[in-house]
């Protein structure tokens, strides 16, 4: 199952990416070719005839044409943000301007996670407490390496890339044309995740050509300086220190996801399996690896294979959703009312801490150690530090 979701998710993302990248092609066919080439125009036809089938089925199956693991991380990323800013007044103007902060957003993950600011050493900056116990203070290293070369790496590349001559010369060079091809296909992405989902993913993951242009900006810009040998040197040594750097962050970030992912969430699908009678039907927001795990059936809350579960919760009937799914106990990301949790209160987002149909009864609750798990948890926000069992006993 969880193999199986994950493949899905892969399907999914790269049906939207390739579709974004054919259109970014026949863009990029249309201005150098003045029309669109007969080659391109049979793989289109023959794309189409692939793939109809599939959009037709997923709207005669969901009543969408995107898959339905897509409409509910669109529905649950907003649900998600909503709450954030109703818990938390510095970020509430961010979250509301979601779609044009969406680019700022980027832009501050790539300088704090890909960039060095948490993978170069101490010092670091403090915030006080402006996120509570989760802190993203850049090293004062970084913030160094950015301003000597980071930023003047991206501004040559960038004023030499978007330099209207070389766009009409490129235009010309047929072995300049996949970069321009790039170039529209990444501008398109960001524009489809901005206006659709604008949240970065799970470690970034929904825009990783991102990082890809990042590097490739940062290697034209070191170009721009090959006829001055002492200032390359200086500027691609940095580069190489924040690159092994960042590797060896990143190490440590998957050990600690992993770390969780065993001692936690499949932790927790053990017990479901070892523990609960074979009678009980559990709920879950996280179905991979429970479902996995546990070899027992779920009801999915997380909209990812039931659509219909949005009408639901918008109407505040979750609790109503769970009991025509006959669920009688309740697996949540975090413990409720507990502070170093996360970012989110599953029970007080779904309401089920005031449901009159039945009260929660927790009876197992499995966590990491709280360094570990902010380790893991800063850069991708994959998981709370808990996941809870509850049983569901009902009340009328």
């Amino acid at each position: 199952m969880e193999n199986a979701r994950s493949r899905t998710w892969l399907d999914d993302a790269h049906q939207a990416r390739s579709i974004i990248l054919f259109a970014a092609v026949g863009f990029v066919d249309l201005w150098v070719n003045r029309r669109l080439r007969r080659e391109l125009v049979t793989a289109m036809l023959i794309c189409t005839v692939i793939s109809a089938p599939w959009f037709i089925y997923l709207y005669l199956r969901t009543g969408y044409f995107l898959p339905s693991s897509a409409i509910g991380k669109q529905f649950t990323s907003i649900v998600g943000l909503d709450y954030v800013a109703s818990q938390t007044p510095y970020v509430t103007t961010l979250v509301q301007l979601r779609s044009l902060v969406y680019p700022f957003a980027w832009l501050a993950y790539l300088l704090v996670f890909a960039l060095g600011g948490k993978s170069l050493p101490a010092p670091f900056i403090t915030n006080g407490d402006t996120f509570g116990f989760i802190s993203y203070e850049p090293s004062y290293w970084a913030i160094h390496s950015w301003l000597l070369i980071i930023f003047p790496l991206l501004f040559i590349a960038s004023r030499w890339f978007f330099a209207g001559k070389n766009w009409m010369r490129w235009r010309q060079d047929s072995n300049s044309v996949p970069l321009i091809i790039f170039a529209i296909w990444l501008f398109m992405h960001n524009t489809a995740y901005m206006l659709f989902m604008p949240i970065l993913g799970t470690a970034s993951r929904y825009g990783v050509m991102n990082h890809v242009a990042l590097w490739i900006f940062l290697a034209l810009g070191i170009s721009r300086f090959v006829e001055r040998p002492y200032l390359t040197r200086f500027m691609t040594g940095g580069l190489v220190l924040i690159a092994v750097a960042n590797n060896l962050y990143w190490n440590r970030v998957y050990d600690a996801n992993l770390e969780h992912m065993r001692n936690v969430r499949i932790a927790t699908a053990h017990f479901v399996h070892d523990s609960l009678a074979a009678e009980e039907h559990c709920a879950a927001f996280d179905i991979g690896a429970l479902r996995y795990f546990s070899q027992r059936p779920i009801v999915d809350i997380g909209g990812l294979t039931d659509p219909d579960e949005q009408k639901w919760f918008t109407e505040n009937k979750i609790d109503l959703y769970l009991m025509e799914h006959e669920a009688t106990c309740l697996i949540l990301p975090g413990q409720t009312n507990v502070d170093g949790e996360g970012w989110l209160n599953f029970v007080e987002i779904l309401k089920l801490d005031s449901t009159p149909h039945f009260r929660l009864q927790q009876i197992a609750s499995f966590e990491m150690d709280t360094e570990r798990w902010l380790l893991g948890y800063l850069p991708t926000s994959n998981q709370q530090k808990s996941v809870v069992v509850y049983r569901m006993i009902r009340t009328k």
